[in-house]
């Protein structure tokens, strides 16, 4: 599945649509923040907020643009 309809099945309650979305952008995200100078431990705490707050907010998810 693509990560936007991924998106998009989470947005209808699919838990486990945002398990594979976390899967695949947890290293992702904490890579991101690393190269950023940002700490391993605060790296990881940005890129677990980031991911709760994508959940937090995925019904008002649009496939507007690229995913990531």
């Amino acid at each position: 599945m693509t990560d936007a309809v991924l998106m998009l099945a989470s947005a209808a309650g699919d838990e486990n649509a945002f398990s594979e979305i976390v899967r695949k952008f947890s290293d992702v995200l904490l890579n991101f923040f690393l190269r950023q100078g940002v700490s391993h431990a605060d790296g990881q705490d940005l890129a677990q907020r980031t991911l709760l707050r994508l959940w937090r907010y995925r019904a008002k998810y649009r496939p507007t643009a690229k995913f990531t």
